[in-house]
């Protein structure tokens, strides 16, 4: 009996590299296989840092067994396969993400070796396209090693991260850093503020990420400056508030809070000064339903500010937008113009604003406007057609409007329509009267409001006047100025620095809440509480929680306390001293006895303490001496007592 004994055939190993920038990787160029035996090789070609290697597939024509796979490494190493003989066909390109690409081939077992031809050329390696990021914009200016990319953010944005990344040159080019993120921030101070937005901070991970936020942001405009804020959107929750003051300082003026109910104003809001303060305080501080967006601009005083709106844009018959400057609106494709005319005008003088007065009818329609009611009238204006803003008066307390619209018309054009403002304005030698304020009282110098007359303005405990407290009827019948309104006090006053100590506030507005810690410089010690508190009262003005405290010297207590210890007397000493306190005693009470029996009946002189009046004992103290403790509307400074 015989047997067969089979061998595994003989392998046939090659390595073959290239560094040429250009070349062909052919099986026909491969040594010759022995019998029984079967190939297996791999090609590598390796380029300069920087560059990649493209290969195309010339001709292919492969048995079955037969294995052929192009492969790459990333940028830790790692290998990849990039196509194999399942997937080659004739024409088709293949590229390495880095410098390095290879081709394995083994033949088939059987012993059969099949051909294939591959042409490789080298091609520049990039960077990855960056992300755009959220609310920002990147600009690329090469993703080629050594190209950048710029990112900015948009209005209200602030850009974490750098602002430019530069490609790095590697076996797999990358950026140098990763991608910035735009992120609006929680309060913040803009100096030399032209044009620009506030807008709710973005959400924020991290373990505070639930906890209730209040966010301030200072707008300072150049000097001469005012700023007009347009609330472009305002979706707060049930608990979040919004404040705009006009100024910075604690007592500045309110221009609008979300806690008072009332409605947002369309046309928004006009700092006095050129500085603005806005506060945000929410208990959402991650809701993505709600927030707001405030767009501010700067403006001169005499002028009007610059319209804005959005998915528009607008001409204008002055870029500076003086008095008598006219602007008209247009929307972009897909939008239509809503909540207000497509004309404006500024207007006054004395204190410029943007007039909406507006006409926009088809050729069809017909406005006219008339002096007087419909029995006594003339004719003041007919318009027919778009004109510009204009502005007249009527001679008599009564003015008539009559609109007449032929629906045909339409089929040939389209009319918007039109806007009017009306006012009553004052024919006789009186002003209007001017109403009364909520939470205080007005006072007329004259009975009837003439020429000269003024009206003061003041406001109930617990209130501060905003506006001017004194307003004068003019010469041309108007008032100088607006009403003033009453305001809640909410801070409190500063009840000052305490000698040798330094403080710290929590907020240097003083507002409610507002805590002062109070310590001394070394050498001296605390007397009384260290930490006072603003609280609110109703009704009344907000108080501090306690008096101020005293900083003493700690040295003249030391020194006693080291006197009393080293004064100490033995027996015969203590037993001397108070024989001597004892006999002067008896000498002073024996000498105003002999005075009292032998003088008062021969001499007028007479001693006040032997008529002391009744009341003179009575000695009442304050309870408090903290001077900004009030009892009673009687204010008591401190350390005082009141006898009688």
């Amino acid at each position: 009996m015989s047997s067969l004994c089979h061998f595994p055939p003989a392998v046939t190993n090659c390595r073959v590299n290239f560094t040429d920038p250009e070349g062909y990787i052919d099986s026909s160029d491969d040594p010759p296989l022995p019998e029984g035996a079967f190939l297996q090789c791999t090609y590598t070609v390796t380029v300069y840092v920087g560059y990649g290697v493209e290969l195309q597939v010339k001709s292919v024509n492969l048995s079955e067994g037969e294995q052929l796979s192009i492969r790459g490494v990333d940028e830790a190493g790692a290998l990849l396969v990039l196509a194999n003989q399942t997937l080659l066909v004739e024409g088709q390109v293949i590229r390495s993400p880095t410098n390095t690409l290879s081709v394995f081939y083994r033949s088939s077992p059987e012993g059969g070796v099949g051909i294939f031809q591959l042409h490789y050329q080298i091609f520049r390696l990039s960077c990855a396209l960056p992300r755009r990021p959220h609310f920002g914009e990147v600009s690329v200016k090469d993703l080629h090693p050594g190209g950048t990319a710029h990112f900015q953010c948009h209005m209200g944005y602030h850009l974490q991260g750098d602002a430019t990344l530069t490609c790095l040159n590697a076996s797999l080019p990358v950026w140098s850093q990763h991608e910035p993120s735009c992120r609006a921030l929680c309060g913040g101070v803009v100096k030399n503020a032209t044009v620009g937005r506030v807008l709710s901070p973005s959400p924020h991970p991290g373990p505070n990420s639930t906890l209730d936020r209040s966010c301030s942001w200072s707008l300072e405009a150049p000097n001469g400056l005012r700023l007009h804020l347009h609330l472009e959107r305002m979706v707060l929750g049930p608990t979040d508030r919004l404040v705009l003051w006009s100024g910075l300082d604690a007592g500045s003026v309110v221009l609008f809070d979300s806690g008072h109910g009332g409605p947002i104003p369309f046309e928004g809001v006009i700092s006095e000064g050129p500085a603005v303060r806005v506060q945000f305080i929410t208990d959402q501080p991650n809701s993505h339903n709600t927030g707001f967006n405030i767009r501010y601009e700067a403006f001169e005083k005499g002028h009007c500010y610059e319209p804005y709106i959005q998915n528009g844009n607008f001409s204008t018959t002055d870029p500076t937008y003086g008095v008598g400057t006219v602007v008209q609106f247009t929307c972009d494709p897909g939008h239509s113009l809503e909540q207000g005319p497509p004309v404006i005008e500024c207007i006054n003088t004395r204190d410029p604003y943007w007039n909406d007065t507006d006409l926009n009818l088809s050729d069809s329609d017909m406005l006219t406007i008339l002096d007087g009611d419909e029995v006594t009238t003339r004719i003041l204006g007919q318009f027919v057609g778009g004109t510009s803003p204009f502005k007249m008066s009527s001679s008599t307390p009564d003015l008539t409007i009559t609109f007449h619209s032929d629906p045909a018309g339409l089929v040939f054009g389209k009319g918007e329509g039109f806007i009017i403002n009306y006012m009553e304005v004052s024919h006789n030698d009186s002003c209007p009267d001017l109403p009364e304020i909520q939470n205080g009282w007005k006072t007329t110098s004259h009975v009837a409001l003439v020429r000269g007359a003024r009206i003061t303005y003041q406001c109930d405990p617990g209130y501060d006047l905003v506006g001017s407290e004194t307003l004068t009827c003019q010469v041309d019948l108007s008032w100088n100025m607006q009403p003033p309104f009453c305001e809640k006090i909410m801070y409190c006053t500063d009840p000052g620095h305490v000698e040798h100590s330094t403080r710290t506030l929590s907020d240097p507005k003083l507002l409610v809440g507002t805590t002062i810690l109070y310590s001394c410089i070394p050498g001296y010690i605390l007397q009384g509480g260290a930490t006072l508190t603003c609280y609110g009262r109703e009704p009344g003005t907000p108080v501090w929680t306690s008096r101020l405290p005293h900083c003493v010297c700690e040295f003249p207590q030391m020194f006693l306390a080291e006197a009393t210890a080293d004064s100490s007397f033995d027996g015969g000493s203590m037993a001397l001293a108070i024989f001597i306190l004892v006999l002067l005693v008896s000498v002073l009470l024996g000498g105003a006895y002999i005075y009292v029996t032998r003088c008062r009946y021969h001499s007028n002189l007479r001693l006040p303490l032997m008529y002391p009046h009744p009341y003179s004992q009575i000695t009442v103290e304050t309870e408090f001496d903290n001077p900004l403790y009030e009892t009673g509307g009687v204010r008591i400074s401190q350390n005082t007592s009141v006898t009688t």
